[in-house]
């Protein structure tokens, strides 16, 4: 029995040892699971770290809903008491502007001399600041392509003179604007209509676009929050916008598209936490963090649309850019490479035809007829198309 015990007491401290000793990176969010970004971003993180065996830890601030001094307080005591009692994570991975904020501020007081990562950072003075004011840091800006966005939608709708520019209070949507706002003085023959719901409520965001003209374009910049403190998710303001008007939406960001957005030049998540990721990888294997350079953001910006949207205004492919990810599309049928090829596949469809014949008993007669009658859709209009 006491050498049950003693066994036992052995594997539990093993056990214990070994789960510490495993490589662990926590990710802090500045929002959360349901915010459109999430996924994106945490599958773009585990491409990196799972393959490597490290283990990923996930903490969310949940700031585009609670962003007051109780809420942050009580987050700060939440993570203390896990560090105080949990194994510590070897780096940090930060998303967005608050959640560097906030670590930011609080990095010597949780975790002190753990090198950071962060991502998806609007504000780049604020990156650029953290990393002089800190040691043990790097990341990932997140760079929009505006002049790209606005070009593109120009070009693909002529007539437009107006676009509707969305945006609010929150920190990122500040941020978004300032960095937009130099980009719009670029086209002077646009008139750009701001829609600031730090000012408006969205019932006012609705009756605004209703009123503009039927040919404008919509820019969504961000729209989480109205003057009165009414919170929206993504989903639920672009269906508002949606209702309220019948002009493409385009977007800077990879999500909604698929959802109601047409397109844009749009920052993808999942590259963002996959550049995150492979920093943090790096700096685990012995590269410190003030060795790896500030990675800019544009590298992970893709042209991106969707096809039930590009149906909608009977925009066809030749017109769009050629480096492109098209969601919603139907998939076509590959064209045979040969002519031998397109008369194998007529052979075989015939020899499948007679025999379905033979077997039924059915006269050679009737089998005839019933090839050369509107049943020989069963042959493809391409299989007698020459080809070289």
């Amino acid at each position: 029995m006491r050498h049950a015990v003693a066994i036992l007491v052995c594997l539990a401290v093993f056990s214990t040892a070994a789960f510490a000793a495993v490589p662990r990176v926590l990710f802090i969010s500045s929002y959360g699971p349901t915010f459109p970004t999430y996924l994106d971003q945490i599958q773009g993180i585990r491409s990196v770290l799972d393959p490597a065996g490290v283990l990923l830890d996930v903490e969310y601030m949940d700031s585009k809903r609670l962003y007051d001094t109780r809420h942050l307080k009580n987050f700060k005591e939440m993570l203390r008491y896990k560090f105080s009692t949990l194994p510590k994570p070897q780096v940090v991975i930060t998303a967005d502007d608050n959640a560097l904020r906030f670590i930011g501020e609080n990095r010597q007081e949780l975790l002190p001399n753990v090198p950071l990562v962060f991502c998806g950072v609007n504000n780049e003075a604020l990156a650029v600041e953290s990393m002089h004011s800190q040691e043990n840091i790097t990341g990932v800006l997140e760079s929009i392509s505006t002049r790209a966005t606005i070009s593109l939608a120009r070009e693909l709708f002529p007539t437009a003179r107006t676009v509707a520019l969305i945006y609010d209070g929150t920190p990122s949507g500040r941020s978004d604007f300032k960095r937009v706002l130099p980009i719009t003085r670029l086209f002077p023959w646009l008139k750009f209509e701001r829609f600031n719901l730090a000012r408006i409520t969205f019932s006012e965001l609705a009756a605004g676009l209703r009123a503009m003209p039927s040919d404008s374009i919509v820019l969504l910049l961000s729209a989480y929050r109205d003057r009165t403190g009414q919170a929206k998710s993504f989903e639920e303001t672009l269906q508002l916008i949606r209702k309220a008007s019948s002009c493409p939406i385009f977007h800077l960001w990879q999500h909604g598209i698929g959802q109601g957005v047409l397109g844009g030049k749009v920052v993808s998540h999942f590259k963002q936490g996959q550049l995150a990721a492979e920093s943090a990888l790096a700096i685990l294997k012995g590269t410190p963090a003030s060795a790896l350079p500030l990675i800019q953001g544009e590298d992970a910006n893709a042209y991106m649309f969707d096809q039930k949207e590009l149906d909608r205004f009977q925009i066809p492919a030749e017109v769009l850019p050629e480096h492109r990810v098209v969601v919603n599309a139907v998939p076509q049928m590959p064209a045979p490479e040969n002519q031998a090829y397109e008369f194998g596949v007529l052979g075989l469809l015939l020899v499948v035809s007679l025999g379905g014949c033979s077997m039924s008993g059915v006269r050679a007669g009737t089998c005839r007829s019933a090839w050369t009658s509107a049943n020989r859709v069963i042959a493809p209009r391409w299989i007698f198309r020459r080809t070289a």
